[in-house]
């Protein structure tokens, strides 16, 4: 009979698979883009420049509202979208991206705010904004203003929206072909498992790249700052490398890459207690700060060939 120490030390030592760390995540915007074609006009500035037809001229397209009216929603969907790009790493061509499961609920945290902002944002845009848009587009286009090109509030409001779908990692050991024969289907659960880690292994690469790419940014942006040769030091260049090493500790190493880890730690240790007026201000401290950091790059960039 097993002891508990003997499964208590199997358990510990297991390390968990691709596709039990990590998982897909496609996430999907859904705007109303306030921009109408209009054939009529299209067709009319052709004739006036002697060309043929619009199609083959060029498209005349109205703007149905002003910019500023929508501009809040647009920076809500950027703002969302950087957020994705934050907790996940690329996967495949068809949208989808590498979510480690360490992070699940914090991401489906993020994605409720930023849907809630998006939802109340619509609803103010639609419902109160919206009317008085298109009877200043009355004027403001003049002769090209049609009503029918605008639908109703409450059809504006709908099409706003974010569509947040998961999925499991593909599982080269479920992979099930019959009927062609035992070498071919295992020739095809080969390649399966050859592309899951191909996949694996770029998302990790673009992980260990993105901490570099900060760490060297902060380096560059404090240095430059001191030098003079920049006027201005915006909070970001701590803030960026902060938040890339936080999200790696958390969990976002999908590899488990005990070296990651390390580099990830040290950067943020340094940088932890420091704020971007520190830095502007204490030209000692960014001396070292920026010192240590080159420094700790530069050791991982070796381990990385980076």
């Amino acid at each position: 009979m097993e002891n508990s120490n003997t499964i208590d030390i199997a358990t510990r030592q297991h390390t968990p698979a691709a596709n039990e760390r990590l998982m897909l995540v496609r996430l999907t915007e859904h705007q109303w883009y306030p921009r109408k074609f209009d054939r009529e006009i299209s067709d009319k500035i052709a004739r006036d420049y002697g060309a043929a037809s619009a199609d083959e001229a060029g498209r005349y397209n109205k703007l149905l509202v002003q910019v500023a009216s929508i501009k809040p929603l647009k920076a809500a969907f950027t703002e969302m979208k950087t957020m994705h790009y934050q907790y996940t790493r690329p996967w495949s061509d068809r949208g989808e991206r590498v979510l480690p499961v360490e992070l699940y609920f914090e991401y489906v945290e993020k994605v409720r705010d930023a849907r809630e902002k998006i939802q109340r944002l619509a609803s103010e845009f639609a419902f109160n904004e919206y009317d008085r848009q298109r009877e200043l587009a009355r004027t403001r286009l003049n002769g090209m203003f049609k009503a029918s090109d605008y639908p109703l509030a409450s059809e504006v409001y709908e099409r706003f929206g974010v569509d947040c779908k998961f999925s499991p990692l593909p599982n080269a050991e479920d992979c099930r072909v019959w009927g062609i024969g035992d070498e071919a289907a295992k020739q095809i659960q080969a390649d399966v498992q050859a592309s899951l880690q191909g996949a694996v292994d770029a998302a990790h690469q673009d992980i260990v790249d993105q901490v570099l790419q900060h760490g060297r940014e902060f380096v560059a942006k404090v240095t430059k700052f001191h030098a003079g040769d920049s006027k201005k030091l915006y909070a970001t260049a701590v803030e960026n490398l902060r938040d890339i090493t936080n999200l790696v500790l958390r969990g976002l190493n999908v590899t488990g890459d005990i070296e990651l880890s390390a580099l990830a730690k040290t950067l943020n240790d340094l940088i932890d207690d420091v704020n971007v007026d520190q830095l502007k201000h204490g030209e000692q401290l960014s001396l070292e700060t920026t010192s240590q950091v080159e420094q700790t790059i530069k050791k991982f960039e070796g381990v990385y060939g980076a």
